[in-house]
């Protein structure tokens, strides 16, 4: 764990965040929705060096354009690659995956007693916590929109995860003379 960036560290520490929780087992945070936490979290600024930038993303049978940071995935890969994260596969009936991650029980155990993933563990969740009751938020999907909600009193926050706006540019064409 010492040879981890912070990012990296962020990264574990979020997805820890959404799978562990006391009594219950086997909770698995899927693909779509940790591209939008992570999206969340670049916002609140607690990846140093991630961005986002316009990319296709499967949505609810749609292909979609959406804020996808690629630092993101490819840390993402190599949690995995270290063993440190677990992917689980499903095909749906539609011939669908579903990709899902969690941190390796074993992993979990021993991040549970060191004292500094706890307290950026902590950092990381109070980015999701509700403004009205202070749980933590879910991810919903509401039609083609992103909800963060939250399950103790309702309360809602629109993710501008699809929204990427126009980029404004000028050209001029280039000629090469032969």
């Amino acid at each position: 764990m010492e040879d981890l960036t912070k990012d990296q560290k962020v990264l574990l520490a979020l997805i820890d965040g959404f799978t562990t929780k006391s009594g219950e087992r086997d909770r698995w945070v899927r693909h779509e929705a940790l591209l939008i936490l992570i999206y969340r979290l670049i916002k609140e600024g607690l990846f140093e060096t991630y961005d986002v930038a316009p990319a296709l993303l499967k949505w609810k049978r749609k292909v979609r354009f959406s804020k996808i940071s690629q630092e993101g995935i490819l840390d993402l890969g190599l949690l995995l690659s270290k063993n440190l994260v677990q992917r689980l596969e499903l095909s749906t009936a539609f011939h669908n995956v579903i990709q899902a991650y969690r941190v390796v029980p074993e992993v979990h155990r021993v991040l549970e007693k060191n004292r500094d993933f706890q307290m950026l563990k902590e950092r990381v969740m109070e980015c999701f916590k509700c403004r009205r009751c202070g749980e933590v938020m879910g991810i919903k999907a509401n039609g083609d929109e992103v909800l963060l909600l939250c399950p103790r009193c309702g309360y809602s926050e629109k993710v501008d995860f699809f929204n990427i706006g126009v980029v404004a540019y000028k050209s001029n064409p280039f000629f090469v003379e032969t």
